[in-house]
């Protein structure tokens, strides 16, 4: 059994190293809607076409003080291209759409401390953690490897990040029409907070901004890995 996990292990490194394209289509944007929360349920392609999705999802989920959040859970503001949230009247969070210059479609997640006491982000996870999609993301005590695969159904799986990926989040899921969606969100900028492996320490008025990044593919949940 043990060896049976260690190539698994192997498998997921080996995967998030070695870039390969398998599909020509590129996700040309993400659906936002703002009405109850923030999420989507519609994907844009890059020949135009749409794809809508079983069902909404947020846009991403975060643990506020060890605490699940996600962005459907609270109201969002509008300001041209800029969505800001505010939680538990102690962080302000705002998303941004950002320009790629290699296709797909990316964002900017700032989490703001504005309160006067310190507060702890971690998993951020892009779409959110679901049962009903694949995420990496860490749980369990906080030792030196903590990130874990969830997959429908089995028992979450430890996997080795590369060192300097140890707050990366990662959700995959069948959006229709033959594809999924997957994304990656990593720590990109602190500002006057404490940088740790699995979270950032915010005193007052501190920032962590993380990038968000979403990709389509085609075939089994491997293949969004890759």
């Amino acid at each position: 059994m043990r060896a049976d996990i260690t190539k698994l292990e192997a498998f997921i490194i080996l995967i998030l190293l070695i870039p390969l394209k398998l599909n020509s289509q590129v996700l040309q944007s993400v659906v936002i809607a703002n009405s109850a929360g923030l999420g989507t349920d519609q994907i844009v392609l890059s020949d135009s076409s749409s794809v809508i999705m079983a069902r909404s999802r947020p846009l991403f989920s975060f643990r506020l003080n060890g605490k699940l959040f996600s962005s459907s859970m609270v109201t969002a503001e509008r300001e041209a291209d800029v969505y800001s949230q505010t939680f538990e009247n102690t962080l302000k969070v705002t998303f941004t759409v950002v320009d790629s210059i290699r296709g797909d479609w990316n964002g900017n997640i700032i989490f703001e401390n504005r309160s006067e006491d310190t507060i702890y982000i971690s998993n951020v996870v892009p779409f959110g953690e679901e049962n009903g999609s694949v995420y990496i993301t860490g749980e369990g005590p906080w030792d030196l490897a903590r990130a874990k695969l969830f997959r429908p159904g089995l028992n979450p799986l430890r996997v080795i990040l590369p060192d300097n990926a140890w707050e990366l989040g990662y959700c995959s899921f069948f959006a229709g029409y033959e594809f999924s969606v997957c994304g990656l969100s990593r720590r990109i900028n602190i500002s006057g907070g404490v940088k740790k492996r699995y979270e950032t320490i915010l005193p007052s008025a501190a920032t962590v901004t993380y990038s968000l990044h979403a990709a389509v593919f085609r075939g089994e949940w491997q293949n969004g890995l890759r």
